[in-house]
């Protein structure tokens, strides 16, 4: 049992996940259970030849996630303690990468030091005291409309595929100390 001071927050983009309807998927596909998982939006999958994911959301020639830089500005983003005590921080494009990843992908500076810093940082209590339930929420404030291809599957029986949905998975990290009493042996 650990009290932590959140002192930063950093938020980034950990893929795009498409799903189309299952008389859609290749035959092919049906082999695999991960890679039918790909057509199905159950399994992350990583496109750069835009063979399952609409280029627009998985080419490397786009230079940038856009499905996240799209809704980060519209995302409000707040922490709650004990699901009463609010504290607003502003949109998720304010919150940084905190991570290694490519000038290209990242949300800001891929750097394990880019993060939203509090200098008197947040206090998050034990499970059994007050402020011991924590809780990160974002809200997205307005839609988003993005345009994109439609991809064509070998064998379908349409010639461009609709998706049934299109995912995007986020990670939010809180940054910080966790604070113990000294115990004995």
């Amino acid at each position: 049992m650990t009290d932590f001071v959140i002192q930063g927050i950093s938020a980034s983009c950990n893929g795009v996940r498409i799903q189309y309807a299952a008389a859609d998927v290749p035959a092919a596909a049906n082999a695999d259970a991960d890679v039918q998982g790909a057509y199905l939006g159950t399994r992350k999958v990583y496109d750069p030849g835009a063979l399952v994911v609409p280029p627009t959301f998985g080419s490397p020639l786009n230079m940038e996630e856009v499905l996240f830089n799209a809704i980060a500005p519209q995302i409000e983003f707040t922490m709650m303690w004990d699901r009463g005590r609010i504290i607003p921080i502003g949109t998720l494009d304010q919150v940084p990468e905190g991570g290694g990843k490519s000038l290209l992908r990242s949300n800001g500076l891929p750097s394990t030091e880019n993060r939203f810093k509090s200098l008197e940082g947040y206090p998050w209590r034990r499970v059994d005291k007050p402020d011991g339930d924590f809780t990160i929420q974002g809200t997205l404030r307005d839609a988003i409309v993005i345009p994109f291809p439609l991809i064509a599957f070998a064998g379908a029986a349409a010639p461009l595929v609709v998706p049934v949905n299109v995912m995007i998975d986020t990670t939010v990290r809180v940054h910080g100390v966790g604070l113990e009493q000294i115990g004995q042996v």
